[in-house]
């Protein structure tokens, strides 16, 4: 009985597309020789990534609704769902990901030390808004201090919580995602469809993934585009990613309204997106918001250069992680490893005649490496150098810290 295993759950709303379901299925196969570990979600009906261990399902799906009472019924029902489940199983540490499992877990009742991982900056800045002084920021302090350890996925994040939400410091840790970046490269050789490598033919390939949120900024990058194809020609932009609230439709009309759809191919979700970074030339990232972008480290695994908006967080401590990380361009900065452009405008915008400054800026920055072939190897290389910083086992032993501490 003295070696036996501790108890951990790792707790997320779904395990369907996303990077922090991706960072749970990795935890899942990097903690099972040291742990009894188990995944814990709310809703089992669609299970997109490989585990490396069982899945337990509370049976307590996302009310559809709008109905706030529904809605609270639905919260109150997976707390006492899951302190039911944790004394039945005697589970000794959960980790949960998200807003609505970080909830869940520190209200649950037992004496679990409980970490919440927070991987997205939109929600931990504080507005001026009444519903962000009233009701989001009280609530974080209150998760973040009934927590007993917060992770966050970049530096300016783990400050950001240290001074806005008054936590000690000792309190807060910060982990950036690794990667196996060997399995990467592995993946990025496979055979991408016949019909892809054909609508590409003779043409060079910029490539961006992620859901079709708001805060990817989409409606900047085809502004962008849009304004590159009227300098350089030969062009495809590649947008790999899942619909998201209908979003995709409004890309596509934008894309229509700035007559750029015969060079955009849309490639919907892909379980392997690295072989479709292997045949690109430059990957772009035009968030107004992110935690710690993972899409852009893989595609920086794939041997590609970067184009990336210098917004919160990320994007400057991975290209530029030698430079004051509350600094921000105004305009186009040569980073260390890749090339950073003003912050996209977060306010949606898709009016084909309103072109921004921060637009006009993103399209400079993909140029540069169009028209300079050296400029856009030596980043291309300066990615492989910089990704090997995030190895995944290393991250590992820093998770099993946290955990453990």
């Amino acid at each position: 009985m003295a070696n036996e295993k501790k108890k951990l759950v790792l707790m997320i709303p779904q395990m369907r597309h996303g990077g922090a379901e991706r960072v749970v299925s990795r935890l899942s196969f990097l903690m099972s020789d040291a742990y009894d570990i188990r995944i814990v979600v709310f809703d089992d009906s669609i299970i997109t990534y490989e585990v490396g261990c069982e899945i337990i399902s509370l049976n307590a799906k996302p009310d559809p609704s709008s109905n706030i009472i529904k809605k609270v019924y639905n919260t109150f029902k997976r707390i006492y769902l899951y302190s039911k489940y944790k004394k039945n199983n005697n589970i000794e540490t959960t980790y949960s990901f998200g807003d609505t499992a970080n909830f869940v877990n520190v209200f649950s009742l037992g004496r679990d030390k409980k970490i919440v991982s927070i991987r997205g900056f939109k929600r931990i800045r504080t507005g001026k808004g009444k519903k962000d002084r009233f009701i989001i920021k009280p609530l974080l302090k209150k998760i973040f201090n009934k927590s007993d350890a917060i992770v966050s996925v970049s530096e300016l994040m783990s400050k950001t919580i240290i001074k806005e939400y008054d936590i000690p410091s000792i309190k807060v840790n910060t982990s950036y995602n690794g990667y196996d970046v060997e399995n990467i490269q592995k993946l990025s050789k496979e055979e991408v469809p016949k019909e892809f490598l054909k609508d590409i033919s003779q043409n060079r390939v910029i490539v961006t993934a992620g859901t079709y949120r708001s805060e990817k900024g989409y409606w900047h990058l085809l502004k962008a585009f849009a304004l590159v194809l009227g300098r350089e020609k030969d062009l495809k932009l590649v947008i790999l990613g899942q619909d998201y609230r209908g979003n995709r439709k409004k890309v596509e009309k934008l894309a229509k309204e700035l007559n750029i759809s015969d060079n955009i191919i849309y490639g919907g979700y892909q379980s392997n997106p690295f072989k479709y970074f292997s045949k690109s030339s430059i990957y772009v990232l035009s968030s107004t918001f992110e935690g710690f972008p993972n899409s852009m480290v893989e595609a920086m695994a794939c041997h590609l250069p970067v184009v990336a908006s210098d917004c919160k967080t990320g994007p400057r401590e991975i290209l530029a992680p030698n430079t004051n990380i509350y600094s921000s361009t105004e305009t186009i900065e040569m980073g260390e490893f890749g090339v950073l452009v003003q912050k996209m405008n977060e306010d949606e915008n898709y009016e084909p005649n309103i072109i921004e400054e921060c637009d006009k800026n993103l399209a400079k920055a993909l140029l540069i490496l169009l028209k300079d072939e050296d400029t856009r190897l030596k980043y291309a290389s300066k990615s492989i150098q910089r990704v090997s910083d995030f190895d995944y086992l290393q991250w590992s032993k820093q998770q099993n810290e946290i955990i453990t501490n």
